[in-house]
């Protein structure tokens, strides 16, 4: 049986709100009054919203078919839930920025189906980029993680970007870093899931002059020579370096086995030959005391605070006169390393305008390692395994081509096409000098890959 319905609109006065509306209708001869609220649960005070609250209220009522009614209804229904959700919602405790890593640390990392906890290193590295946001947004008075969207996301990346400091790679991992802690605490939409990578340009280490290695491996003593050492002879980074165990090294000094830190997920291990200079500062520790650490002090502090011991093997390579930063980026320093004040105020600094672009650290000597390699002739695929690179692209990016080496690799190259001896004879005394002279000026490993060289053709 059809529904007879009428209805109609009036309002009522509130001290707060003003004309508030609302809807007296009947069905079947049955009143009902209803006050009208919009999605947000607000009084209705126009209107054109009441009418369109009205028609939506007795729409279900007014329709002709039972098809058309449950339809209507089944929409009433959907809204309802909908609105019964956002008041969920906005009844729910929000989450503080200044709470996230707390309560959402990130420790774990997912590698298709692979969880794996990440070092403490990396963890310290983690909570250090996501402090520059909190910081940011402390300072911009935004307090709760459903506060931030995607302007909000983006703007802080131009912000970043700003400030002159953070290289485009940098602003990427901390960028990504964020949108994973929104994916840790469970707020969706993702504020920081649109925005797309900066394109930047790689700014790589170089590796060592053979002068600048022996004045930074000479002049260093105690634990800091053996750093370097293994670090030049071995090619591992600067955790794995520093946190060597004794446990890792042959009782004979023969090799040394670790697992890189940072591709610890793979679960391979290195196996690294060790050279005889590296067996010999090994060896000043007596047998009875290899246990533990290999460098305590310097492990230790690594482990409390790798900048700080970046800081002193940097301090180190200053004091040995090598520049660590590009020119005309970061700040000026004076000839003997210390920085340049400007001013009355001694505190003030005076800086390049750019941001500071590293060229010289401990990882030089990985670089260094990898192009001695190549050049004493040992294959790209046998130095691509001892460094642990997981692809040849990397490799390359390691690999530092000197003049010299270029005019050797020419000068190495056989000789394809026939030429007229009588016109060549005139030039054999000439060309005897210069590879003499050669030799009187080369460094010895470059000698010694020249008398290997030339054993090589001999015997064929």
């Amino acid at each position: 049986m059809a529904r007879r319905t009428k209805g109609r609109l009036y309002t009522r006065r509130s001290k707060k709100h003003g004309a508030i509306y609302w809807l007296d209708y009947s069905i079947n001869g049955e009143r009902f009054r209803q006050k009208l609220t919009d999605d947000d649960g607000q009084p209705i005070t126009r209107e054109k919203p009441a009418e369109a609250a009205s028609d939506r209220i007795l729409r279900p009522y007014t329709a002709k078919t039972d098809a058309e009614r449950r339809r209507l209804a089944a929409d009433a229904l959907g809204d309802a839930e909908a609105r019964a959700q956002a008041a969920e919602e906005a009844t729910k405790p929000k989450l503080p920025i200044a709470e996230m890593w707390e309560r959402h640390p990130y420790k774990t990392n997912t590698r298709g189906t692979t969880e794996r906890s990440l070092s403490a290193t990396t963890v310290r590295d983690n909570l250090s980029q996501w402090s520059k946001f909190e910081k940011w947004a402390e300072a911009g008075g935004i307090r709760f993680a459903e506060d931030v969207t995607a302007d909000i996301a983006g703007q802080f990346r131009k912000d970043l970007l700003a400030s002159g400091t953070v290289s485009g790679d940098r602003i990427n991992k901390i960028v990504l870093l964020c949108r994973v802690m929104f994916q840790l605490a469970g707020i969706e939409p993702n504020p920081f899931a649109g925005l797309r990578k900066r394109n930047h340009k790689p700014q790589g280490r170089r590796e060592f002059t053979t002068g600048e290695l022996k004045s930074v491996c000479q002049s260093a003593d105690g634990e800091l020579r053996a750093l370097l050492a293994v670090g030049l002879y071995t090619g591992l980074r600067l955790g794995d370096s520093a946190t060597l165990d004794w446990s890792e090294v042959a009782d004979d000094l023969s090799k040394l086995v670790r697992e890189p830190s940072k591709t610890s997920y793979k679960g391979k291990k290195l196996v690294l030959p060790l050279h005889p200079v590296l067996q010999a500062i090994l060896a000043e520790t007596p047998a009875p005391k290899r246990e533990g650490d290999v460098m305590p002090s310097l492990a230790a502090v690594y482990r409390d605070s790798r900048s700080a011991l970046t800081k002193r093997i940097q301090d180190h390579f200053r004091s040995c006169g090598i520049r660590l930063h590009k020119p005309g980026t970061g700040y000026v320093r004076n000839a003997n390393g210390s920085i340049k004040r400007t001013g009355t105020n001694s505190n003030e600094k005076e800086h390049t305008g750019r941001r500071a672009v590293v060229e010289v650290g401990f990882h030089s000597l990985r670089h260094s390692f990898v192009s001695i390699c190549a050049r004493e002739g040992v294959p790209l695929h046998v130095v691509q395994a001892l460094c642990g690179h997981a692809s040849p692209q990397i490799q390359e990016l390691y690999l530092h081509a000197s003049p010299t080496d270029a005019s050797n690799a020419i000068a190495a190259f056989p000789a394809i096409t026939e030429l007229d001896t009588e016109s060549t004879d005139h030039t054999d005394h000439t060309d005897r000098d210069r590879l003499a002279g050669l030799a009187r000026s080369l460094p010895i490993v470059q000698v010694r890959a020249l008398l290997n060289h030339a054993a090589s053709l001999a015997s064929k």
